[in-house]
């Protein structure tokens, strides 16, 4: 086999494997994806989604403790003990499909756990599935329901939306030969 042949051979190779693989990058998903796509429910459940902008979530209910007491000197001792929750979902972190909602709305799932889901709908804006809150504050934070339980969502989580992976893949069949030529 001569150099030039083996170059070839080579170039081919290499363009088949060039275009056969490709990477996936992150698309936010969006109703315009669902359709395009034919995403049914049956297939969200197979969907790998990841979260774009960090939520944080506080404990809406916090419990205040307070006791009274006297110290041998005579003095008034007042105890105060508040206890909050703070859960943090870092961006980037992966979530799963748990159910669908009435009006465009999804829940996600970022950790197990009964009720550990949020809720994702599309936007009018630009169509993306962003955060959704059961009411929203005048300081833009909103309060969420998370693992049976009221948190307040920080404002600067308010613009949290979902992405999906977006693999596409071209095959690209090429043969190619050399014309010996004809004698006569």
């Amino acid at each position: 086999m001569t150099n030039m042949n083996k170059f070839r051979s080579l170039f081919v190779i290499f363009t088949l494997a060039l275009v056969t693989f490709s990477c996936a990058k992150k698309i936010p998903y969006s109703k315009e994806i669902e359709n395009k796509y034919g995403i049914t429910e049956k297939n969200l459940g197979q969907l790998q989604f990841y979260l774009v902008n960090d939520i944080i979530l506080v404990s809406d209910e916090s419990s205040n403790n307070n006791s009274t007491d006297l110290d041998e000197d005579g003095h008034i001792i007042v105890k105060e003990e508040l206890n909050t929750d703070r859960i943090l979902i870092k961006s980037g972190t992966r979530g799963i499909f748990e159910k669908k909602m009435d009006g465009n709305k999804i829940a996600i799932s970022f950790e197990a756990g009964d009720g550990r889901n949020l809720t994702f709908g599309a936007s009018t804006v630009r169509g993306r599935y962003i955060i959704q809150a059961l009411e929203w504050k005048p300081d833009g934070s909103g309060v969420v329901e998370y693992a049976n339980r009221k948190y307040k969502l920080s404002r600067n989580s308010s613009g949290a939306y979902i992405t999906v992976k977006l693999r596409k893949t071209k095959q690209l069949n090429n043969s190619s030969r050399i014309a010996k030529g004809r004698k006569v």
